[in-house]
């Protein structure tokens, strides 16, 4: 993926999560967190969205996920919280995903 072009990386990214991964779904909480390239702005909203959405997924819930949820958390407001909450929900709703392609 580079850091010379993270949107791309992200595009790629939520192209694998549309198809499961918890993986990708992970690493797009871990880019929005503006952990990863110093070149992208932190969308801390974006980036619980993504945790949450691996926390739904994934059974059963590691202790890095959910350590990961509070650690976004931490830095929020509880609008944020409620955003990042309302578009897990709408991205669960619109992306039908088998659990059995999930890794």
């Amino acid at each position: 993926m580079g850091l010379r072009k993270p949107q791309k990386g992200i595009h790629y990214l939520e192209l694998a999560a549309a198809q499961g991964s918890l993986t990708a779904m992970s690493n797009l909480g871990y880019w929005f967190s503006g952990q990863k390239s110093p070149r992208m702005t932190p969308d801390l909203i974006e980036a619980l969205k993504w945790y949450y959405i691996q926390t739904v997924l994934e059974s059963p819930h590691t202790n890095s996920t959910s350590r990961n949820v509070a650690n976004q958390k931490n830095k929020m407001s509880p609008d944020q919280i409620e955003a990042a909450k309302f578009r897990a929900s709408h991205w669960l709703d619109n992306n039908k995903i088998n659990e059995t392609h999930m890794d």
